[in-house]
């Protein structure tokens, strides 16, 4: 859900930025955007396409404001909210910077249970720590952690 949660945020970033566009597009380049985007619709509500297509619409370049207008048309019906501004991180507390003893040592233990492939205790954790407002996050490097706020 996190990933998800992410997208959602990344998508928002992108489309605030063609909302801060200046460029005039041809509307050529728009209707087809517009086209591609209801095929897809049509085409047995195909989310993951239309989902791809406004994707490329909020990547495109230059940023325009037409984009803009046109991504919202679409999101009338994926009903993301795209207009949205992107929620901000979470600030992080002094505590965290230092690292939390209690914290570090569940980290550890759950680090434990995933190299003995106790996934179950690995979640039972991770759930743990969540329902006190930490949020876990896995890297290449550990796992280290935030707190939410």
């Amino acid at each position: 859900m996190d990933s998800a949660k992410t997208s959602l945020k990344n998508l928002r970033t992108a489309v605030q930025k063609q909302k801060a566009g200046t460029e005039t597009l041809p509307p050529q380049k728009l209707q087809a955007f517009r086209r591609r985007f209801e095929e897809a619709v049509n085409d047995d509500l195909n989310v993951p396409k239309a989902l791809g297509i406004v994707w490329e619409m909020a990547r495109s370049k230059p940023a325009s404001r037409e984009m803009y207008e046109l991504i919202l048309s679409c999101d009338e019906i994926l009903a993301l909210d795209l207009h949205l501004e992107p929620a901000p991180d979470a600030p992080v507390t002094e505590t965290e910077k230092e690292g939390d003893p209690e914290i570090l040592a569940m980290i550890e233990k759950r680090a434990a249970a995933k190299k003995e492939k106790n996934y179950a205790e690995a979640d039972r954790i991770r759930a743990e720590l969540a329902e006190q407002g930490i949020e876990l996050i896995d890297t290449p490097k550990g796992t280290t952690y935030r707190r939410r706020a």
